[in-house]
């Protein structure tokens, strides 16, 4: 599969999606960064990080869908966060069902899309809907971040991203 379109994920322009995440997961004792591409998150603290890589970028991570990921049966312990940065979910109503029931039961999660990306805007407008009555936004903001030219996908500079914490 070619993931050149992708490439601008990894710039250094757009690396501190990743440094943000770290820093609202740092208390986490298990993290999942749910669609990584090319590098994984820089967790700097002791937890287990789990990469779920569909495309196949990182040697190491899991590549899947995200319900193989689950069956596959990841040992989780203590506070769980998860990652979802440059959220663009491609799977079907079955996929999209096993997401929502697996971070309704989760901690901490970060939620990062294309502002003006109008698919992915809507899809974490649902998942925020879905997961409202089990979640408060601890922080939602703006990144207006540096143009970079890069072929592949349009790239969007305007990011999205609310930071989700369980309801106690």
């Amino acid at each position: 599969m070619d993931t050149k379109r992708w490439e601008y994920l990894v710039s250094p322009q757009f690396n501190i999606r990743k440094v943000i995440a770290v820093e609202y997961l740092k208390d986490c004792e298990t993290i999942i960064d749910v669609g990584a591409f090319k590098k994984k998150l820089p967790i700097k603290h002791n937890a287990t990080l789990y990469t779920i890589d569909p495309l196949e970028t990182i040697s190491e991570a899991f590549h899947g869908k995200f319900s193989d990921w689950i069956k596959s049966e990841p040992i989780l312990y203590g506070k769980i966060g998860v990652a979802l940065l440059g959220f663009d979910f491609e799977g079907d109503d079955y996929e999209w069902e096993h997401l929502v029931s697996f971070l309704q039961n989760v901690d901490v999660i970060v939620l990062e899309c294309a502002t003006e990306f109008d698919s992915s805007m809507s899809q974490m407008n649902k998942l925020l809907l879905d997961l409202h009555s089990i979640f408060a936004r601890e922080a939602r903001f703006q990144l207006d971040l540096p143009d970079i030219d890069i072929d592949g996908f349009p790239v969007f500079n305007l990011r999205t991203i609310n930071i989700l914490k369980r309801i106690k």
